[in-house]
C-alpha cells in the first residue's frame, strides 16, 4: 500500500492545536504503551513495522502495521497513534477492508485520546524553572526545592499566590514532578474528603464508615452496601463544587443503591443545583495521566 505524504495526517491535525509543551508530555502519558512489542522476526529486521495510510470516511490517517505470527487482527488505539497487529499472510484489500469497516470507532477513539491529552495538559503543565498544577479548580505553580526533606512536600501560601514546594532536585522530570505533585495531592484529598463527608452525611442524615482513596480510570467515586465510599484522588483537580456534587452523590447511594427519582430527590435537597455539576464533571476525561 503507498504512503502518500500529501495529506494532512488526523492525529498531527487533532493534537495540532495543543501547545508545544503539551505534545512534549503526550509520550510521558502513555508511559505504559511506550513501544509495540515485536515478533521475534521484527526484531532480528525481517519483518520491520510499516508506516501505512488509509483514508477513513474521506479522513487520511497513518498508522503503523506490524506483521506476526498471530490469527487475527488487532487495533490498538493510544496516544501514541494507531497501532495494527495483523497475520503475516493478511492481504492489503482484506486489511483495508477490515480498518474501512471499523473506521467510525477508530475515530471516535482518537477523540477520546485527544480529550485526554488536553485534560492532561490542563491538570499539569512543566517548564524550566517549574510549572503548574490543577488544585481545586484552579491553577497552582510548582518549583522544586533540593532543600527540603526527601518526601516532605508543602504548600506555601503567598500574599499574592501559593506555591508548590517538592522536595526534588532541580533536574527533576516530568515523571518525577508528575509522581511527587500525586503524593501530595493524595495526601490533601484524604483531610478535604473527609471534611466534606463529614458535612453533607450529617446533612443527609447518613453514616459512611470508611473513606477510601481511589485510583480507577473509569470512575469518579463509588458506595456500597457496608457504608464504605470510594472517591477518586483525581477529583482534587476538580473546582469544589464538582467535587461536592460526588460526595453528596455517593452518599446518597447509602441510602438508595440505584439512579431512580427517589435518588435524585435525595441529591437535590442538599445540591439544588447538582445539574450543572453533573454536566461539568461529564466535561472531564478520567485516564492517562503523569500524576
Amino acid at each position: 500500500m503507498p504512503v502518500t505524504r500529501s495529506a494532512p495526517n488526523l492525529w498531527t491535525s487533532l493534537l495540532g492545536g495543543l501547545a508545544p509543551w503539551m505534545r512534549a508530555l503526550l509520550p510521558l502519558a502513555g508511559s505504559r504503551e511506550v513501544a509495540p512489542a515485536l515478533h521475534p522476526k521484527q526484531r532480528s529486521g525481517g519483518i520491520p513495522p510499516q508506516k501505512r495510510r488509509i483514508d477513513l470516511a474521506g479522513v487520511p490517517l497513518d498508522y503503523t502495521l506490524i506483521l506476526c505470527r498471530r490469527k487475527s487482527v488487532g487495533l490498538r488505539v493510544g496516544l501514541h497513534g494507531f497501532t495494527v497487529r495483523a497475520p503475516l499472510g493478511v492481504q492489503p484489500a482484506e486489511l483495508t477492508r477490515l480498518l474501512q469497516s471499523k473506521g467510525s470507532w477508530i475515530l471516535r477513539q482518537l477523540q477520546s485520546q485527544q480529550s485526554r491529552a488536553i485534560t492532561q495538559a490542563k491538570n499539569f503543565s512543566f517548564g524550566p524553572n517549574g510549572g503548574q498544577c490543577r488544585y481545586l479548580g484552579e491553577p497552582l505553580a510548582w518549583v522544586c526545592d533540593a532543600s527540603r526533606p526527601a518526601g516532605v512536600h508543602q504548600l506555601q501560601v503567598g500574599a499574592a499566590a501559593s506555591v508548590l514546594c517538592l522536595a526534588l532536585p532541580e533536574a527533576a522530570g516530568p515523571q518525577q514532578v508528575g509522581a511527587a505533585i500525586g503524593e501530595w495531592l493524595r495526601e490533601q484529598a484524604r483531610v478535604y474528603f473527609g471534611q466534606r463527608l463529614a458535612l453533607f452525611a450529617a446533612q443527609m442524615g447518613v453514616q459512611p464508615t470508611r473513606l477510601a482513596l481511589s485510583n480507577a480510570r473509569t470512575r469518579w467515586g463509588s458506595a456500597n452496601r457496608q457504608g464504605v465510599i470510594r472517591l477518586n484522588w483525581r477529583l482534587m483537580h476538580l473546582a469544589p463544587e464538582t467535587v461536592d456534587y460526588v460526595v453528596v452523590h455517593e452518599l446518597a447511594h447509602l441510602r438508595f443503591m440505584h439512579h431512580g427519582p427517589a435518588f435524585w430527590q435525595c441529591v437535590a435537597q442538599v445540591l439544588p443545583e447538582f445539574k450543572s455539576q453533573r454536566q461539568r464533571l461529564r466535561g472531564e476525561v478520567l485516564g492517562e495521566e503523569l500524576c
